[in-house]
């Protein structure tokens, strides 16, 4: 395409921007881990003993992604029309989204700073508007009951110093996972995550 060329309207386009305008993306996650251990041990009778013990552990996780722009804001922000010589975002005019922002793309700058002076003229408002703090949350939890008896036999191997011995034991295991995107993850809404982020529930056992 040439200088001075004009494109159709309907000709599809393609803007790649990065929002050096804007804050930084920021990613901080947070874990908080929980073990509790508890358990029991003894004599039976002269000959049997016990060993009995539980443990729950628990660990919570939270991802909060910051200044992570809305697709869907714009989107809206620049599927802009003039009205009276201001230009005015097609979704505030039918309704869809009265908050709406317009985001000149090109305006402002030196060549390669396009929208870098508009955004700032902008100012917060339009930042706050076209950025996303999401979060996603989410927790794994397991316990583990385990125990085992041991005691002697009453008879011995031949050749052997002393009477047989037996050790019996049990172990139950439970774990889930419970992973949980906010709604702009869950839709794809952030347009540095490359896509939707889905929940997932797990229980093993």
């Amino acid at each position: 395409m040439g200088n001075g060329d004009i494109i159709d309207y309907g000709a599809p386009t393609y803007h790649l921007k990065r929002n050096v305008e804007g804050n930084p993306r920021q990613g901080a996650f947070f874990y908080k881990n929980f073990v509790n251990t508890a358990g029991i041990r003894g004599d039976i009778n002269d000959n049997w003993s016990f060993d009995v013990n539980i443990q729950a552990t628990r660990v919570d996780y939270q991802n909060e992604y910051r200044n992570d722009l809305s697709v869907t804001a714009i989107n809206r922000g620049v599927d802009v029309v003039s009205i009276n010589g201001v230009p005015t975002c097609v979704s505030a005019l039918n309704g869809t989204d009265s908050s709406c922002m317009p985001y000149p793309l090109f305006n402002g700058g030196l060549p390669g700073d396009e929208g870098l002076q508009a955004v700032w003229d902008g100012g917060q408002e339009l930042q706050n508007y076209i950025a996303n703090a999401t979060y996603i949350n989410g927790n794994l939890k397991q316990t583990i009951i385990s125990g085992y008896i041991t005691g002697e036999l009453g008879f011995a191997i031949p050749g052997a110093p002393s009477n047989a011995m037996v050790v019996l034991g049990f172990e139950n295991k439970e774990m889930s996972s419970d992973y949980r995107p906010d709604l702009p993850s869950r839709t794809g809404d952030r347009s540095g995550s490359g896509g939707a982020t889905l929940p997932l529930q797990v229980n093993m056992m």
